[in-house]
């Protein structure tokens, strides 16, 4: 004999009931956790991305960044004026080479195939070279001439005048 559908449909109903009876129950367990987990998520979303939506509004006068708020304090008292005696104008060529002579920077003695070359204020010079000297108060330099080199000293020339000075390296 065969069983007719409806009859197999309901012993299928009978032994599969107590399951189906079961399952919600753990499927509602699983969506209340999931559901928590994201209601977590949704907090902290709402939190980060509620921060840009709505932004707390500025003030009405923004700080300057670069004022670094220190109060303005009395500067010592200015040193007394004093007046300074201007020198003396230069009476001839040798008073000009006894002043800057000596203010020159001699930075050493180098020699070139055979001939001693000066460096006087970072320049290069061999005998019967123009340095030019700028001086303050005038619009041009001074132009001394090397007129000899030795191991031991060097001669400065303006015009006729002559200044021997030592080397000291």
């Amino acid at each position: 004999m065969k069983p007719s559908l409806p009859t197999f449909a309901l012993l299928l109903a009978l032994a599969a009931g107590p399951a189906f009876a079961q399952a919600p129950t753990a499927v509602t367990e699983t969506l209340k956790k999931v559901a928590a987990r994201y209601s977590l998520t949704e907090q902290r979303i709402a939190e980060t991305v509620g921060r840009r939506l709505n932004p707390q509004p500025l003030p009405a006068s923004l700080p300057n960044p670069f004022y670094s708020g220190v109060e303005l304090t009395e500067l010592a008292a200015p040193p007394p004026e004093t007046e300074l005696v201007p020198d003396a104008p230069d009476l001839s060529d040798a008073d000009t080479l006894a002043k800057i002579g000596p203010a020159l920077r001699i930075s050493g003695l180098v020699v070139r195939d055979g001939l001693p070359h000066l460096i006087v204020n970072s320049i290069v010079c061999k005998a019967g070279d123009v340095i030019p000297i700028p001086t303050p108060g005038r619009d041009t330099p001074i132009f001394i001439q090397v007129r000899k080199i030795s191991p031991d000293a060097f001669t400065l020339g303006l015009n006729a005048a002559e200044l021997t000075l030592p080397l000291k390296l």
